[in-house]
């Protein structure tokens, strides 16, 4: 099996000439139609690849390769994978006013196909100026201060019941939660539809539902559809995605089982946008919800609201569900780590007379807190990476990158790399609070929300809802591994989640 040239140690010193796009090293040859393709697949044949593991993959690349390989992919594309931080920050800023990403074509052209429902096909598969236009449109009413502190006091509220959900679902004799995923889901979906449409969906309504509906045989509850159909349309993402596109000349199975999650979120989320617009038109409230900013935005139509917020909580029940699993998986492994964050808690609210609410001048007092969920997001962020395609020539790793070029940032792998990190593998929250050791990390190597223009609209919303949320659940239980032994695997589905059911016990402070 010949390959180019691999050396990776021969990097750009600064006196050295660029070297040529073509010099890359990475798998070779490169075939007609399926490009580098063929090397996932041979290495799937002996047992080494997996595309569940995809994750895993890309590390033994970067050990064989090095810190920039170049793969082909259909019709012999070009795609260059970067490790290093220094890269990270050159792609990223030489974006322009509009940085392009790359894309989703199986999601862009199921939408196309059904204008009567999405009037494009959603903010991140747009760009140019159209990208721009409607990003200006959506920012300030999403992403503004004020509305998340706003939404605080709805968050305890939330809290609230979700630690009630979880005294229902320990083992009254063990305190064990077979599995945190479940209600965390669910705790993500009530507070994205609280802040998006100021109401409730009733996802902790759901365990009472569900123990009756598998007697009954009953229709499922909205909550339940959304996460549901959230799980399959990710699970479908990363087969399309990775797979050779057979969707373009037949509907595969995979293709199909995307129609299915799209129409099953569109109609329950439509459903509740139409409602929440209905009732928002004569109400008067002493606050704006993001909901009644956006009706009041000029130029946002209301079909072009519901797919903005349909977008909104496909993206975020996923993606903060399953940080949320990760923070409690890593709190509950540390017992060191969640005793000081307990200290924290307790020192900032000792004379405070606000019961167990968590308040934006509570969390502004919580350095560690919020250092854990940085160190959550270092080890296990659900986004293993960012794709960006250049909009100029630049130059990564002594090489000349061509513009029209497209760039895989592996963001999650650079997090777990002893050449960027120290003890990678060691869930270690002060690294972000020691002057002398953040002064070694470089600022682009942990990107979990990404950077600039493209920078994700819900960061604020998540962080708020991490930090909070965190808080209150360590306010009311001490968080203990069912195995101190236990380890933590990873699971590839276009975004990262365990791969296993994670079973914690909650022991009542």
């Amino acid at each position: 099996m010949n390959e180019k040239d691999d050396d990776h140690n021969q990097l750009n010193n600064g006196k050295q000439s660029l070297k040529p796009f073509s010099s890359i090293p990475g798998p070779w040859p490169s075939l007609p139609l399926i490009g580098t393709g063929w090397y996932n697949f041979y290495y799937s044949l002996v047992g080494r690849y997996d595309l569940n593991k995809l994750h895993e993959f890309n590390i033994e690349k970067y050990h064989k390769y090095g810190p920039i390989f170049c793969e082909e992919y259909q019709w012999r594309q070009p795609v260059v994978n970067i490790f290093d931080p220094v890269d990270y920050e050159t792609v990223f800023k030489y974006q322009g006013r509009c940085p392009i990403r790359p894309s989703n074509e199986f999601v862009s052209y199921f939408r196309r196909s059904r204008p009567d429902r999405y009037p494009s096909v959603g903010l991140t598969n747009l760009n140019g100026d159209e990208w721009y236009d409607q990003r200006k449109k959506l920012e300030p009413s999403i992403m503004k201060l004020s509305t998340i502190n706003e939404n605080m006091l709805n968050q305890n509220e939330i809290c609230n019941d979700f630690i009630e959900y979880l005294r229902q679902c320990m083992n009254p004799d063990t305190n064990i939660v077979d599995n945190i995923q479940e209600a965390t889901y669910r705790l993500s979906l009530e507070s994205i539809c609280m802040l998006c449409l100021d109401t409730r969906i009733g996802a902790f309504d759901s365990k009472t539902n569900t123990q009756q509906q598998q007697s009954s045989s009953e229709t499922s509850t909205d909550a339940e559809i959304l996460i549901e159909s959230t799980k399959l349309l990710f699970d479908t993402f990363n087969e399309l995605y990775y797979s050779y596109p057979w969707w373009k000349f037949m509907k595969t199975n995979a293709y199909n089982n995307l129609e299915k999650a799209e129409s099953m979120i569109y109609d329950v989320a439509s459903k509740h946008v139409q409602n929440a617009i209905d009732n928002q038109i004569n109400e008067i409230s002493d606050h704006e919800t993001v909901l009644q900013k956006l009706f009041k935005t000029e130029q946002l139509t209301n079909d072009e609201i519901k797919m903005a917020i349909i977008d909104f909580i496909i993206g975020g029940i996923f993606t903060v569900s399953n940080t949320f699993a990760f923070l409690f998986y890593h709190l509950a492994a540390n017992q060191r780590v969640q005793d000081k964050l307990y200290d924290e808690i307790r020192s900032v609210k000792i004379d405070d007379d606000d019961n167990d609410d968590i308040l934006p001048k509570h969390l502004a007092k919580m350095p560690y807190l919020k250092a854990c969920v940085q160190e959550c997001f270092r080890l296990t962020c659900p986004v293993p990476g960012i794709m960006r395609i250049t909009t100029q020539p630049i130059q990564l790793s002594g090489y000349e990158i061509p513009a029209n070029t497209m760039i895989f940032a592996h963001l999650m792998a650079t997090c777990r790399l002893s050449e960027y990190f120290k003890n990678p593998d060691q869930f270690f929250p002060e690294r972000w609070l020691d002057p002398l050791e953040k002064q070694k990390i470089h600022p682009f190597a942990l990107l979990p929300f990404g950077y600039g223009g493209r920078m994700c609209l819900g960061k604020r919303f998540s962080e708020s809802e991490l930090y909070l949320s965190c808080a209150r659940l360590i306010q009311s239980f001490r968080l203990q591994l069912i195995d101190p032994k236990q380890q933590l695997e990873l699971k590839h589905v276009f975004v990262v989640i365990p791969a296993n059911p994670i079973s914690i016990k909650l022991t009542p402070r």
